[in-house]
Formats: structure tokens, sequence, C-alpha cells
């Protein structure tokens, strides 16, 4: 007997689903190999342009004797770069050092430090400390006071030229805060705290050599 049109139609329904999922399920499959040998090709594109670039530069050179070579990219340390450009014979870093660390390793003396020494008239205090470190080469230095009757006054071009400033009281702190109210000058100002004493006297010289020396030379590493 055969089956009646109503019962075909499921089946036949069912059929088709199969046949379209079989056929999906194929395409998917293709579309994946297609995308893994496009990555593939493409991974080794870029393996091959990067080993290229680096054989050029020299690091995947071999050389009897030494360990095997290692991929320049996987050697994250600066030290390690610089050790194994060491046995390669290789220059490391290709630019040359920049000035800056050649004066932090003292190869190259940097700018010297711009030193401003205030005191109240400029007459005894502040010259003195000028004449002890004007000889010093790692420093430039001036001196001016902050009283109107000043041999020297100080000026706001002497605060912005001064690299640091030394206070030999907290009140001429104060007054050059008072003259200049740029943010940057607080940082700048030191105290020594040293009494007023005459020009050039041993034990004024001795103060300043106890406490204005070991400002300066931290300033000087600090900077």
């Amino acid at each position: 007997m055969l089956p009646s049109s109503k019962a075909a139609v499921p089946f036949d329904a069912a059929l088709e689903r199969g046949r379209a999922w079989r056929r999906a399920q194929r395409l998917r499959m293709i579309e994946s190999r297609r995308r893994r040998f496009f990555y593939l090709a493409l991974g080794r594109r870029i393996r091959r342009g990067r080993f290229a670039s680096q054989r050029a530069c020299g690091f995947l050179r071999s050389r009897p004797g030494l360990p095997p070579e290692k991929r320049w990219s996987q050697l994250y340390l600066r030290s390690v770069k610089l050790h194994r450009a060491k046995q390669l014979g290789l220059p490391y870093p290709f630019r040359p050092w920049p000035l800056v660390s050649l004066v932090e390793h003292g190869a190259i003396p940097g700018p010297p430090l711009r030193v401003l020494f205030v005191c109240s008239k400029n007459q005894w205090r502040s010259p003195t400390a000028e004449r002890l470190w004007q000889e010093d080469s790692r420093f430039s230095v001036r001196s001016a006071g902050t009283s109107a009757n000043a041999r020297r006054r100080v000026r706001s071009q002497d605060l912005e030229w001064a690299d640091v400033i030394v206070a030999m009281e907290h009140k001429h702190k104060e007054r050059l805060l008072d003259l200049d109210r740029r943010p940057d000058l607080k940082r700048k100002v030191l105290v020594a705290n040293i009494a007023d004493l005459p020009y050039m006297s041993p034990p004024l010289i001795q103060r300043l050599q106890e406490r204005v020396a070991p400002l300066l030379e931290a300033r000087l590493r600090g900077r």
C-alpha cells in the first residue's frame, strides 16, 4: 500500500533538512581549511620577513663555538641583549649612545649646575660662597642679596637662571618666595642655616663647607 501524500511531506522535509545540514557542514569545513591555510601562509611570510631583517642585522649569524642562536625578539632584557651582542661581536644598540647616558656615566661632562647664593646684603656670606665654588667646573655660581641696599640685589632674572638657590636663612627664602610667585621656585630654594659672619673668615668657610657642600652634591647627583 502506497503512503499517503500527507505522510510523504514530513519525510521529504526531514530528508531535505538533512541534506542542507550536510551541505552547511561541508562548506564550514572548507572555509575553516581555507582560513587555516591562509593564516599558516601569513605566519610564514611574517616569520620569513622577520628573520630576513634579523639576518640583515647580523643577529642570526652562526659562529663556531657559540651556543645555539636565539631569536632576538625573545631576549627581553637590555642586559641580555648587550651580553649576546658582545658574544657575537656585533654593535648594539645600533644608534649611538644618547648624550644623557654618557653624561650620567661620566664619559662626557654635563652642563654646570647653576647656583645662586642669597643672603641679606651680599657682603659677607653669599660672596664667600661664590668665591669658594667659582673654581669648581661643575658649578656656575652667582651671589645676590634680598635687602634694598644690597651690594647686588637679587632679580627675577637671577631666579629664572638658577637651577639651585641656596638661602643662608629662612627669612631669605620667604623674601624670595614673596618676590617671585612661580610654582617651581620653592623646589629650587635650599636653606643652609648659616649666621652672619665676616667675609672669608675661617668659621664661615668651615660652615659653608659643612652645610652647603652636601646640599650641592646631592642636587648634582639627583638632577
